[in-house]
């Protein structure tokens, strides 16, 4: 059986992450919010620079939950006395299916996060979250 290395299908990884990114505006928030210039986020998107673009997506993963959180705690703060709020993963599905755009960064983390992971795997030598992460990959 042939079989990419690991740095192959974490670069196919990412190649298809920056595919599934790339009109979405990522790159000029990355830009506008300092982390980079225009030609190095336009070069995560090809993954030109692996670990340069791994670094973007975990930069931008925590991005994306910590807006999520402060999305859940503005919700909670607007339940009406008396009203129990919705645990944060019942309130993050209702979101996900009420908002195209909510539904759209959700699938987004969750691709950088099992890429995060696979990589993680790989550098731990860890042969059980590698075969979780690349099903995870390919489902």
């Amino acid at each position: 059986m042939v079989m990419f290395s690991g740095f192959h299908t974490e670069l196919a990884a990412l190649k298809a992450l920056g595919s599934w990114i790339e009109d979405s505006g990522w790159t000029s928030v990355l830009v506008q919010a300092g982390v980079t210039t225009p030609g190095a986020a336009d070069s995560f998107l090809k993954s030109s620079h692996v670990s340069r673009t791994r670094h973007a997506h975990q930069v931008a993963a925590a991005a994306l939950y910590i807006l999520m959180d402060k999305a859940y705690k503005t919700y909670r703060e607007g339940v009406d006395e008396g009203e129990e709020p919705k645990s944060f993963s019942d309130w993050r599905e209702q979101a996900e299916l009420e908002s195209p755009q909510s539904h759209y960064w959700a699938l987004t983390l969750h691709f950088q996060l099992t890429i995060l992971i696979f990589a993680l795997s790989l550098r731990e030598e860890n042969f059980q979250l590698y075969k979780d992460a690349c099903k995870s990959l390919a489902p």
